[in-house]
């Protein structure tokens, strides 16, 4: 395998490399906002080089925070938006996201991506919020970009020769785990 490039030393040496490049590319980013970009699957452990096969990256909300019950709102900062997890009438390890408090530092792809459950609540939609997610990339990237076919949560694109599987995500405070 060391021959191939997949020895344990130039794995290394991608892992470091990669972080290196998402923590100058989340500086970046702060400029504007303070949202978060993660690395995961094959780059993120160091398995594939640049082109070698699709980049995933994980965009985690700014500002927004998912609370277990037990973990009361108030302990979390006002400019935080709060969502508490609902998991009566879910399968196990599902849970239904309710809007717990807005704040002024709002997401706009978390805008229009509530919806009102029956009950006095305001449940956030997964796929109004991928909805939302897809439509501010479209309108943010530069013209030859082109956006592939959803697949579930991820949003592919390609950029030239660089492929990008993007999910968004919400900070979760959950003690059990």
């Amino acid at each position: 395998m060391n021959l191939l490039g997949y020895g344990p030393e130039i794995r290394h040496k991608r892992i470091e490399e990669r972080n290196k490049s998402d923590m100058l590319f989340n500086a970046y980013q702060r400029v504007y906002v303070e949202p978060l970009f993660i690395t995961a699957g094959s780059k993120a452990e160091g398995l594939t080089c640049r082109y070698e096969n699709d980049t995933d990256l994980i965009f985690v909300m700014p500002n927004t925070l998912l609370l277990e019950d037990g973990v009361h709102e108030s302990t979390i900062p006002d400019h935080i938006n709060v969502l508490k997890m609902n998991m009566q009438s879910c399968s196990a390890g599902y849970c239904r996201p309710l809007l717990v408090r807005l704040a002024p530092s709002m997401p706009y792809a978390l805008v229009n991506a509530f919806c009102y459950d029956g009950y006095g609540s305001f449940l956030l939609s997964s796929t109004y919020l991928v909805e939302q997610i897809e439509n501010e990339a479209r309108v943010s990237y530069l013209p030859y970009t082109v956006f592939n076919a959803r697949a579930g949560p991820s949003l592919p694109w390609s950029h030239g020769a660089q492929k990008t599987d993007f999910v968004g995500a919400i900070r979760c405070n959950c003690l059990v785990i």
